[in-house]
């Protein structure tokens, strides 16, 4: 914290304060601040000469320096000592050289440099400004009405380069006459951009015939997504801040903020005094905070000065945020409107002069030449006549005026419609509407000013429409593609996300015929035509993969005309003129195998389109001729190398792991590994973006042993969000075995530990693996992360449990904040340790209880008793049926993720084996059961080798290689005292595991 937060306020005149309570600090601008700093440099800064200062604020000191290599002066901006440690200060230095940088325009003093100095201190360089401040100009002034033409002149072209900062997504935030320099030559440039702002949402009725998002302005802090100020904190000079500004509510800031600031330059302007005046006692901020106006609007109406001119000042100081003029545009226009009718009207007035000179000469001739009767007669006339002459005139040049002032207003209107500036054009008409009211227009400026707010208000309303339709089909066209990019060999996955999509979208396919379907999607443009075709396909393979493979073995007829399916089919029918893919929808809809794959094997197929290539691949998916189908895409590959779709059915098809039942040694060959590989990386290098492409990515370099590759996609900077990771950690539960799993995840918190997803899914894959020193160790790191997942504290308490430490586990589900999983969890271990007391605790009628005895007598050392009430348990979890394979415990139990009972009763064993007070026939004894507890293991997972196996037991296999509790029985170095029959027994069984995991 800098010593000028110690200075009592008062101390500092109004003008001199710069609220910067969002840095926490409150910065003066004082030349005798610091005096340290002016010795701190060594005369040059980089390649810069410094001559001397210029000015000093509270964050920066500005020099006049040489520059020798090009021989000019210019400016150089230095960050102070006591702020170069402050990461806000820094940012905000920083961020105000690159948003000046960026903003190339007459108006903004251009950035030449950036660098830093011999102590590494921040600078940047900028051209030095020679003339005075406005503050200076309107303080020569002798009164307020005096050279107030060429300050208008002078503000008209502030709000030029205010409306080109807008126009480029920037607020200045503390405009202010300071701020203001006129050059040696009348130039008008914006000082001091340190406050400036991007606005994230930057309104669409700026003027530019060019969208904001073309030309955006990127700093240190928007990219790093830190550009937000805190809610609550207040930038800028009291006595020019809106109110919203001076409390501080970050949220409604937007260009409005620097239109009150132009309106409060105005005032001053116009009454020599800005808008918020400090009272006795009272703060300027204070004042500008409540909003009360009523002061300035009196002074302002009270002033001498342009009607027009006070009528927008009062405009751009209305407290309401709304009702003030939408951005600078405006008010440039408006102060441009009446700059034009001044130049009009000094031409008016030079013809007057001349037209009444040459009637004097006329008069004077005629005088000369009558009598004195004549004269006076003629005086007569003359006077009645002019007197008459000059209503007329005065009439007509007020007409003429009206019909000029009125006729620019219709043209702006027109002007800003066609730009779809809406907000402007209404000020336009209501500009256009206030003169006809003033003046008392006639009756045919009226009704044309009706027709021509009619004809923009159908205009506006047509391109608003036509603007929502082109974002309905733009958002429909990302949506169908997404859904096309799931997974096609899951019939379950895709379909109800095609049927929402498209009833958002005004089709019900349940409800429409394909006749009327067809009428809806026939209009739309070619690209979403495509698009749709594409997404009707692969709905309807979908659709007829659901029933499974008797349902896609019936034709059309045989569905019935009514079937969602046949309506899919039928529209595409319609909407496709090609007539390639339309025999191909009919051989599939015959089920003509033979047809189907005489069309695969067809000449030149890889001159047809990505569309009909992927076409006749899915229909070969669904017909289960999935290596058909990769050459019919390898064909479209090489015709279009480029295609994301091509690439990423290669990768989905390449990559696609075993369906659930489907024996683990029925894995898919290296090359097909490789193949997805390859393909993934090209399809993600065409879209970016895609979720599902770096997804199969993903899995496919876990598959082939690229696991810190795979981690480094995953993670890939700005390219996924949390919902995504989740996903593709999921998707990688699912898809690799649990081994590979697991090396990932901690591949991945080693390279990303700040990931706080990551901690509580390797916590319980290290506890279902066995492994509770890893466990406790994950759980720990992400709750020392700040993880406020539950499953932290549960997973950690668990791993205690196992260990037999049921105290400890008890201290932490303590030491958290309670809910119904953890409560739970609780009430378990108070059971367990109810058991534990009881020495030898008595056998329940169900497998929960069998498992918790068993897991007592452990902990409790109680060899013999302990192993057969294993055997008794893995016993009656066979007995629960085959459909339970007898291998996971019940709900309820400690674990997470379900471990199996032979594997928990094989850890125990061979624990219990090594304990002191054991002799070597109970160790033998031990050795014996556990190799009938691993036995029994593999005699449940026999199904595995030639039948269907659940996914949960394929896991459970996988963990066996992974258990770090069974390592010791893996072999070569087992105990002495077991025989070589046994050992042999044992090498058997982990073969015969391994083969049944692939």
């Amino acid at each position: 914290m800098s010593h000028e937060e110690d200075k009592d306020e008062s101390a500092f005149e109004e003008e001199d304060v710069e609220s910067v309570w969002d840095l926490g600090l409150g910065e003066v601008f004082s030349q005798n601040d610091d005096e340290e700093e002016e010795t701190e440099h060594n005369g040059w800064c980089g390649r810069f000469r410094l001559l001397d200062e210029i000015a000093r604020g509270g964050m920066g000191i500005v020099y006049r320096a040489r520059d020798d290599r090009l021989e000019r002066d210019v400016a150089i901006k230095v960050i102070r000592r006591d702020r170069i440690d402050e990461n806000s200060a820094m940012a905000r230095f920083l961020e105000e050289a690159q948003i000046a940088g960026q903003l190339q325009h007459p108006g903004i003093v251009p950035i030449y440099e950036t660098g830093l100095d011999e102590r590494d201190r921040p600078f940047f360089v900028m051209k030095l400004v020679k003339g005075e401040t406005l503050t200076d100009v309107l303080k020569r002034r002798r009164t307020v009405e005096e050279n107030l033409g060429h300050l208008i002149q002078i503000f008209s072209s502030l709000c030029q380069t205010i409306s080109f900062a807008h126009a480029r997504g920037v607020i200045h935030r503390d405009l202010k006459p300071s701020n203001i320099m006129i050059g040696a030559f009348g130039e008008v440039q914006v000082l001091d951009w340190g406050f400036a702002k991007l606005i994230k949402n930057p309104n669409q009725s700026t003027p530019n015939k060019q969208p904001r998002n073309q030309n955006s302005l990127r700093t240190i802090r928007s990219s790093s997504g830190s550009s937000e100020s805190m809610s609550g904190s207040v930038l800028g000079t009291p006595g020019y801040m809106s109110p919203e500004q001076a409390r501080g509510e970050i949220d409604e800031i937007d260009e409005r903020c620097d239109v009150f600031a132009l309106g409060g330059i105005l005032c001053e302007i116009l009454t020599g005094a800005p808008p918020h005046l400090p009272e006795s006692g009272v703060h300027a901020a204070t004042i500008a905070a409540k909003g009360d106006m009523k002061d300035a609007v009196t002074r302002i109406s009270a002033a001498d000065g342009p009607r027009e001119i006070k009528e927008l000042s009062i405009w751009c100081l209305e407290p309401v945020v709304a009702s003030r003029p939408r951005n600078a545009f405006i008010v440039a226009d408006v102060v441009a409107s009446y700059i034009d009718k001044l130049e009009e009207d000094l031409q008016g007035a030079k013809i007057e002069t001349q037209a009444a000179h040459h009637k004097l000469i006329e008069e004077r001739k005629a005088r000369r030449l009558t009598m004195a009767l004549g004269a006076l007669v003629i005086l007569v006339l003359l006077v009645s006549g002019g007197l008459w002459w000059n209503w007329i005139t005065a009439r007509n040049e007020d007409l003429i005026e009206m019909r000029t002032n009125f006729e620019g207003a219709l043209r702006t209107a027109n002007l800003r419609s066609q730009e779809k500036s809406w907000d402007a054009m209404e000020e336009a008409l209501r500009r256009a509407d206030l003169i006809l009211l003033r003046d008392n227009g006639p009756k045919d400026l009226h009704t044309k000013l009706a027709l021509t707010r009619e004809q923009l208000s159908s205009h506006k309303k047509a391109a608003l429409a036509k603007e929502k339709a082109s974002l309905a089909q733009e958002t429909f066209a990302k949506e169908i593609d997404h859904i096309r990019q799931l997974p096609i060999d899951d019939p379950n996955v895709g379909r109800k996300e095609y049927a929402a999509a498209f009833t958002t979208f005004g089709i019900d396919m349940e409800k429409h015929s394909p006749e009327s379907a067809f009428r809806r999607l026939d209009p739309q443009p070619p690209y979403l035509r495509r698009k749709i075709l594409a997404a009707l396909d692969d709905w309807a393979a979908r659709e007829r993969q659901a029933g499974g493979r008797s349902a896609s073995t019936r034709n059309m007829k045989a569905q019935g005309p009514e079937s969602l399916w046949s309506k899919l089919v039928s529209t595409s029918q319609l909407l496709d003129t090609d007539p390639w893919r339309r025999r191909l929808r009919s051989v599939a809809l015959e089920n003509d195998r033979k047809a189907l794959l005489e069309l695969a094997r067809e000449k030149g197929l890889e001159k047809r389109n990505t569309q009909s290539i992927l076409l006749l691949a899915i229909s070969l998916v669904r017909e289960n001729e999935r290596q058909e189908a990769l050459h019919v895409l390898w064909l479209g590959f090489v015709a279009h190398p480029d295609d994301f779709w091509i690439n990423h059915h290669i990768a989905m098809l390449a990559s696609r792991n075993r369906p659930l039942g489907v024996p683990l040694a029925d894995q898919r060959s290296q090359a097909d590994i490789d193949m997805a590989t390859r393909h993934a990386w090209i399809a993600l290098s065409l879209q970016p973006g895609s979720v599902f492409a770096r997804k199969h990515l993903v899995i496919a370099l876990l598959r082939s042993g690229e696991t810190k590759n795979a981690v480094e996609v995953m993670y890939e900077a700005n390219r996924v969000k949390r919902q995504n990771l989740d996903r593709t950690l999921s998707d990688i539960y699912f898809q690799v075995s649990a081994k590979t799993e697991l090396e990932f995840l901690r591949t991945a918190a080693r390279i990303h530990p700040e990931h706080d997803e990551l901690w509580p899914r390797l916590a319980m894959a290290n506890l279902a693996a066995g492994d509770f020193a890893a466990s406790i160790k994950a759980a720990k790191a992400g709750i020392d992360l700040g993880g406020l997942h539950e499953g932290l504290p549960a997973t950690w308490a668990r791993a205690l449990a196992d260990q037999g430490n049921l105290e400890g586990a008890l201290k932490v589900i303590d030491g958290h904040k309670k809910s119904i999983r953890l409560s739970r969890l609780r009430k378990r271990i108070q059971d367990l340790q109810v058991l534990r007391k009881m020495g030898r605790p008595l056998d329940t009628p169900s497998l929960r209880g069998s498992i918790d005895r068993a897991r007592t007598l452990t902990w409790n050392k109680l060899a013999n008793e302990a192993s057969n009430a294993w055997l008794d348990a893995i016993a009656r979890g066979r007995r629960r049926g085959p459909g339970r394979q007898g291998s996971l415990p019940p709900r309820g139990t400690l674990g997470p993720q379900p471990r199996g009972i032979e594997r928990d009763a094989l850890a125990s064993l061979l624990w219990l084996a090594r304990q002191e007070n054991i002799n070597s026939d109970m160790q033998a004894k031990l050795w014996e059961r556990a190799l009938s507890a691993a036995s029994r293991f593999l005699d449940a997972n026999e199904a595995g080798l030639s039948g269907s196996t659940p996914f949960v037991i394929q896991r459970e296999r996988s963990l066996w290689l992974a258990d770090p509790r069974l390592t010791e029985c893996h072999g070569p170095n087992f105990p002495v005292f077991l025989p070589s029959e046994e050992r042999q027994r044992w090498l058997n069984f982990w073969q015969t595991l391994a083969a049944l995991e692939g």
